[in-house]
């Protein structure tokens, strides 16, 4: 929804983004699940002929890569503690 507001022009008045806004929304969800339905195909597309002739392929969605992940809401002294837990190191008070 967000992008379909920012895609408007600037000089609209909001009385013309409010009766043009449910459009808007519907043909953008349109235009995402064909770009979804078309990335699929596209893939199975190359699996198939990559695995007729030995080769590899891309295992990963295309949803999967585009997704937004979550905001990381750590403090800096969490994220420092998981990094040096992780990496297996000892901090040494001086």
């Amino acid at each position: 929804m967000i992008r379909s507001l920012i895609s408007y022009p600037r000089l609209m008045s909001v009385r013309a983004v409010l009766a043009t806004i449910k459009e808007k929304i519907k043909a953008d969800a349109e235009k995402e699940l064909f770009m979804l339905y078309a990335a699929k195909c596209l893939r199975l597309i190359t699996e198939n002929a990559a695995k007729q002739v030995g080769g590899e392929y891309i295992t990963v969605e295309y949803d999967e890569l585009i997704k937004f992940k979550p905001a990381d809401n750590r403090s800096a002294e969490e994220v420092i503690n998981d990094i040096v837990s992780e990496l297996g190191l000892e901090v040494k008070d001086a």
